[in-house]
């Protein structure tokens, strides 16, 4: 009985390490259509595509990425960060998103640039914090006719 109960402590002081709670401070999309809706800001739109259960466990990749995109969003005034979990999200998702985590830019409702995976998620954004990023990736641009 007592090793059952120290487990459990134990289980429980673990859980008690993640940051689940910082998912609930940013808004989450539940339909791929509401994409078309972002992107008309000043602020510049990311959008985080992770994989997480009910019971808080996410894809190796998501689990790397988490705490350093969200530690970079606190810290940013230029970036308005939404989230969509692959587990609870309908409708059809863009070309080219395959897999979690895939991080996107939205300009004008349109998926204007997307990185996939956790190497580079966190390579743009060091390239980001550094200045070194290409913003006109993630721009779409004005036909001149």
């Amino acid at each position: 009985m007592i090793k059952v109960v120290l487990s459990l402590l134990l289980i429980f002081s673990l859980m008690g390490c993640q940051r689940p709670e910082t998912y609930d401070a940013f808004n989450e999309i539940f339909e791929w259509s509401e994409v078309e809706m972002l992107g008309f800001e000043d602020e510049r739109i990311m959008v985080y595509y992770y994989n997480r259960d009910v019971f808080g466990t996410e894809c190796p990749g998501c689990n790397l990425v988490r705490d350093p995109l969200f530690d970079f969003i606190e810290a940013q005034d230029d970036f308005i960060l939404h989230l969509i979990n692959e587990r609870v999200v309908s409708g059809i998702r863009p070309t080219g998103i395959r897999s979690a985590p895939t991080l996107l830019f939205i300009d004008q409702g349109i998926v204007a640039y997307y990185i996939l995976g956790a190497g580079p998620i966190l390579e743009a954004l060091n390239q980001i914090e550094e200045g070194t990023f290409d913003f006109e990736l993630i721009t779409i641009q004005e036909d001149p006719s």
